[in-house]
């Protein structure tokens, strides 16, 4: 895979083989041979040609195979079982012939098929109006962004960066949050239950630290319970040149406070992130099994290098960059999966020339991958996993995309450090359905599917 230029990344098994492939740029497919080597094949995949600035893996007519929703052009492609075919007619995705910077997907209405948010960009620094639409079935879809009060309440437009899907305040639906940059504010998009929904950035205390009207550069950003503390924390990039730092926002590591308090802080600082001048996209994943989400963060522009932080599991983190060997110079896009299931997560990373990390820290510790199935859109996406014992709780939600259309494997990764057998698992499947079960062996894969258990919750 030498000398290959991507900027967006996207993890799936569209195969159904049990190996990760990958999508880049929502135009180039690569299938993963047996974790062994992967091969181009954009051109029998797609006969009929594909454009695309970026793309999302999301099973859209509920049939079992992952679907690719693409922006720049806007369109959704089924897949058939090798080839995927653009849908089209009434209620297709079409091109909105604006800047689509981020696509997340969700179903925010637990109405069994999955919905789509686009952050849209600027046009001659004219910012543009970010879409939402509603899922019908059969790739199909309605635009339904003043239904759903995603409209800021001034009426005015940001520049739409990224956008994430999640259950912050863990009432059961999902709630959006969108990187918005040119110095604009973000909006956490909180969700009523009916998949109607209000803006409380400012009220949370994520939409960034304003300064005579100026917020922040935003780029990507990531939900992820780096404390295990039970709920969904929050990492926000932001580009933010020294000569302007009395009125642009750093990057940004939100904790969530609790839903007593329903508010987040910044601990950026003393947390031991530091500051760089051109964070762009941020990633987490337990990558040496230890029982903490650890923290990869890309920066963009030539000779800026990205970021590994690991998790000391008191709430601050080490770089440990250089000694990894996991350094990427001008980076955008980064994903997590375990493309080789040895039971710890590889990265790869674009902007500029692609690089595919393997994971050869040795698996010293345990682990367990756990691959959902749910009823309606199989994807597992907006599935919430709790896995606990008495010295560890671990909490996961199955993302539909995250930042600037970017996606790690819908398959959920727990590193579990020394911990051993049993283990108490809760899963909250995107309809609502609970299931509880005990598990006793580790260091495999599971797979749960919601249809085949007979007592849900």
């Amino acid at each position: 895979m030498k000398d290959i230029s991507a900027s967006r990344i996207a993890w799936g098994d569209f195969d159904n083989d049990g190996f990760q492939d990958f999508l880049l740029n929502g135009c180039r497919l690569f299938k993963n041979e047996s974790g062994l080597r992967f091969v181009e094949i954009t051109a029998t995949a797609f006969p009929s040609g594909i454009r695309a600035n970026g793309g999302l893996w999301g099973d859209f007519n509920n049939d079992g195979l992952l679907d690719i929703v693409t922006k720049e052009p806007e369109n959704v492609w089924l897949n058939t079982g090798n080839v995927f075919k653009k849908v089209t007619g009434q209620n297709s995705l079409k091109d909105n012939h604006v800047s689509t910077e981020g696509i997340g997907l969700g179903d925010v209405n637990a109405d069994g098929f999955l919905d789509i948010y686009l952050a849209n960009y600027e046009k001659n620094y004219v910012y543009e109006k970010d879409q939402f639409f509603l899922g019908m079935g059969k790739g199909k879809f309605r635009e339904a962004t003043e239904e759903a009060n995603l409209i800021p309440k001034d009426k005015i437009n940001r520049a739409g960066r990224g956008v994430n899907f999640g259950d912050f305040d863990g009432d059961g639906d999902l709630d959006i949050f969108v990187s918005n940059y040119r110095l604009t504010e973000n909006f956490l998009w909180v969700n009523n239950g009916k998949g109607e929904f209000t803006n409380q950035a400012r009220s949370l205390g994520v939409s960034g630290n304003e300064t005579d009207g100026w917020w922040g550069h935003t780029i990507g950003s990531e939900w992820g319970d780096f404390d295990n503390d039970g709920d969904l924390d929050l990492i926000t990039a932001n580009l933010a040149h020294p000569r302007y730092l009395d009125f642009s926002d750093k990057t940004m590591l939100y904790e969530n406070l609790g839903s007593s308090k329903q508010k987040f802080g910044n601990i950026r600082s003393r947390a031991g992130i530091k500051y760089e001048e051109t964070h762009s996209e941020p990633c987490w994943g337990d990558l040496d099994n230890d029982g903490f989400l650890d923290l990869y963060l890309t920066s963009v522009y030539a000779g800026r290098r990205s970021f590994l932080y690991m998790n000391n599991g008191d709430k601050t983190f080490r770089d440990i960059t250089y000694q990894a060997g996991v350094r990427h110079f001008n980076g955008w896009g980064v994903a997590f999966a375990d493309f080789d299931n040895d039971g710890d997560l590889d990265m790869l990373v674009a902007g500029g020339k692609i690089q595919l990390f393997r994971n050869d820290t040795g698996n010293i510790r345990n682990w367990l991958e756990i691959k959902v199935v749910s009823k309606n859109h199989t994807d597992g996406i907006g599935s919430r996993l709790v896995l606990s014992n008495g010295n560890l709780m671990l909490t996961r939600e199955i993302e539909g995309g995250k930042g600037t259309t970017n996606q790690n494997s819908l398959i959920q990764h727990f590193g579990l450090g020394n911990e051993k057998p049993p283990f108490h698992l809760e899963i909250t499947f995107p309809d609502g359905n609970k299931y509880k079960t005990v598990i006793n062996r580790i260091n495999r894969l599971l797979v749960i599917e919601e249809n085949k258990i007979k007592n849900l919750n």
